[in-house]
């Protein structure tokens, strides 16, 4: 029984000199031998700017990868229309040329159809990346800025599948730099460049949710977009995370 001598002796030090049984409990949970291995909070978790770097770092390599493996893709066989065919699917109501949509043919009737004579899928089926590819070749006519850059696409700050975003100055700057914003997709490669080249307005009514973390950096609700930012930059600099879409409810009715 020898070993249990100190802590008996604890106990009646806490007893005699803190004259109250009920703190016992207390008092002997803070002699825990392991509680000299925690450290402070500041020091046992990593910093706020470090977190948000390094999340951003993982995203900007999963969208490289992902740009990868979208171009590794097997790409399909590109067969010649019939002689003398005729593509319906050339006119003004379908999508740009230069931007991949679900249905066949695109706006731009000569590009069009000079694409088609190649490859009849792109007025037959779809019009997909492939036949995008087709444009730079034939097509020397397309839009600048691209028509993927119009007022119908999205929000420059927000990533989607489609390509281009709707400030056009913006959008045909990016997809000079990087011509995958405006022929596949706006990912947050894209992003990154629209925030870093585009003086676009953060808190704006088309941007995102303030009461859900987003990647993009600013939110709809103007006047709680800027509190929010006024106290943390990294929210429309950077992107609308969890500490905001938090610092947002708490501010906001």
């Amino acid at each position: 029984m020898a070993p249990l001598l100190p802590l008996t002796l604890a106990v009646w030090l806490l007893r005699t000199v803190g004259g109250n049984d009920a703190c016992i409990g207390d008092d002997l949970q803070d002699l825990d031998p392991t509680s000299a291995l925690q450290l402070p909070p500041q020091h046992g978790t990593r910093s706020v700017a470090a977190n948000r770097t390094a999340a951003r770092a993982m995203r900007r390599a999963a969208a490289l990868r992902a740009r990868e493996q979208r171009a590794q893709r097997p790409r399909r066989a590109k067969v010649p229309a019939a002689a003398g065919a005729e593509f319906t699917a050339c006119g003004e109501r379908t999508g740009p040329c230069d931007v991949p949509h679900i249905g066949p043919g695109c706006s731009q009737t000569q590009c069009c159809e000079a694409v088609c004579a190649q490859d009849g899928f792109c007025c037959d089926v779809s019009w997909d990346e492939i036949c995008i590819e087709d444009n730079i070749e034939l097509c020397d006519d397309l839009p600048v800025p691209p028509a993927a850059c119009s007022l119908n696409t999205g929000y420059c700050l927000q990533e989607r599948e489609a390509g281009g975003c709707s400030d056009p100055a913006c959008c045909a700057e990016v997809c000079a730099a990087d011509a995958f914003c405006c022929q596949q997709g706006w990912d947050s490669l894209c992003v990154e460049e629209a925030i870093e080249r585009c003086d676009l307005l953060r808190c704006t009514p088309i941007a995102e949710t303030c009461d859900s973390a987003h990647r993009s950096p600013g939110c709809s609700d103007v006047q709680c977009c800027q509190d929010v930012c006024e106290e943390d930059d990294f929210c429309c600099f950077s992107e609308w995370d969890g500490q905001c879409a938090a610092a947002a409810s708490s501010r906001c009715s």
